[in-house]
C-alpha cells in the first residue's frame, strides 16, 4: 500500500473548543442532535423524516418517517455521559461495513473541547476512500459549522 492509500483511509479528526459546560455541550450533541443536524440536506429523507438519538449502549441513531419506516444510522457502542460517546456509523448503507465515530469531551478552563475521531475506512472495503473524502468535507459542515454554530464555537475547524 503506498503512502496517499495510507492517507486516505486515517481517520478524520476534527476539535472544536466551544463555551459549553462537559454537560451542555455532551447533551447537545447527543439528546439535541435533531436541533442542529442538518436533515434537509444531510439525511436519507432529506428533512422527510425525524432524528432520534437513543442515548444509552446499544441504543440507535436513526431517521423516522411519518409512516413509521426506520433509517438506522449507526448504534452506539460507548456512553459515557459528558466525558465520550462512540457509535457505528452507515447511514444507508449495510451495517457490517460501519465505520465508528467517536466524540470526547473535556473541560478546557471555562469552555470543553470536542473532539470527534470517524475512523474505519477499511470496512467499507472498496467505497472506503471514497466515503472518506466525501465525510472529510461532510463533517466540517456538519459538525465544524452547525455543531459548533448550535454550540456557540467562535471558529470552525477543518478536519484533518
Amino acid at each position: 500500500m503506498s503512502d496517499q492509500s495510507a492517507d486516505s483511509l486515517a481517520p478524520i479528526v476534527m476539535e472544536l473548543t466551544v463555551p459549553r459546560s462537559v454537560e451542555d455541550a455532551f447533551r447537545l450533541f447527543t439528546e439535541e442532535m435533531a436541533t442542529w443536524w442538518p436533515l434537509d440536506t444531510y439525511s436519507l429523507e432529506h428533512g422527510r423524516a425525524a432524528l432520534h438519538f437513543d442515548g444509552r449502549s446499544g441504543g440507535e441513531i436513526y431517521e423516522q418517517l411519518e409512516d413509521g419506516r426506520r433509517h438506522v444510522w449507526g448504534t452506539i457502542v460507548v456512553w459515557q455521559p459528558h466525558t465520550r460517546v462512540a457509535f457505528t456509523w452507515h447511514p444507508g448503507r449495510d451495517p457490517e461495513g460501519a465505520q465508528e465515530v467517536e466524540v470526547r469531551f473535556t473541560p478546557s478552563g471555562p469552555d470543553t473541547r470536542v473532539a470527534l475521531e470517524h475512523r474505519g475506512w477499511e470496512r467499507a472495503g472498496i467505497e472506503g476512500p471514497v466515503l472518506r473524502a466525501g465525510y472529510a468535507h461532510g463533517w466540517v459542515y456538519v459538525f465544524g459549522s452547525c455543531f459548533g454554530r448550535a454550540a456557540g464555537a467562535a471558529t470552525e475547524q477543518e478536519a484533518s
